[in-house]
């Protein structure tokens, strides 16, 4: 086979993986659950590099694993991993390396750094960070391409501009959680506060009340319970 003939099969398959990427990216910019971005994420990283085992692992404040999910496994093997004594320390190893790692002989890799290898479904490895504005936001974890095949420069090339988007979607959406849970929690203090409270809202200056702040406007409009004084006002 000529260099032309290669170069004709090289194109349409480029052309093919750049196609996938883009609809990668979109589908994970456009979920802004977070409980919904990290398996769109892992599924997206798999569908990329024809990987039959995915997993991510998020990075945490203290910088443990703060979220853990998976691909292809089943819920038996995704139990055994989060489980395994090894895991915690696996992954530090795996988080602290200062860039992708390829790896066609993940057993022996995991047994030579004190690892049990006793979890590891295959010998093929692709393993990549992703950071987001130089913030470690977590790590892939792809093994076993079809017919026991290694990853290839392209699979990791691939791999490496979807983490830089998977990182950018991930802060996005726990931005989101967290401002929701944020104002959730705020809800429900007002809520609940004995203290009558009236809030405004900035865009439309429509006023919102919180129960004792209906107690209280409910109490004023009825002739028998309020004081002369606070109908004077009411009125």
């Amino acid at each position: 086979m000529d260099n032309k003939d290669l170069t004709d099969q090289a194109v349409p398959a480029a052309e093919a993986r750049a196609s996938a990427l883009c609809s990668a990216m979109l589908r994970i910019g456009t979920a802004l659950d977070f409980d919904a971005v990290l398996p769109a994420v892992v599924d997206s990283a798999r569908a990329l590099t024809g990987a039959r085992y995915g997993m991510i692992m998020t990075t945490g404040e203290s910088d443990g694993c703060a979220e853990f999910v998976t691909s292809g496994f089943t819920e038996r093997e995704t139990r055994e991993f989060a489980e395994s004594p090894d895991g915690p320390g696996l992954f530090a190893h795996m988080r602290d390396l200062p860039g992708p790692l390829r790896l066609t002989n993940l057993s022996e890799y995991v047994t030579e750094r004190s690892f049990s290898a006793e979890l590891m479904r295959a010998d093929t490895l692709l393993s990549m960070p992703m950071r987001h504005g130089g913030e470690q936001v977590g790590n892939f974890f792809l093994s076993e391409k079809p017919d026991g095949e290694a990853f290839t420069d392209e699979d990791e090339e691939v791999l490496t501009l979807f983490a830089a988007q998977a990182a950018a979607a991930i802060i996005h959406a726990r931005a989101l959680r967290d401002e929701r849970r944020t104002r959730a929690d705020l809800e429900a203090l007002i809520e609940t506060s004995p203290v009558g409270v009236a809030i405004l809202d900035a865009k439309t200056g429509q006023p919102s009340f919180n129960r004792e702040a209906w107690r209280i406007v409910e109490d004023l409009l009825d002739p028998e319970l309020a004081p002369p004084e606070a109908m004077a006002v009411v009125t």
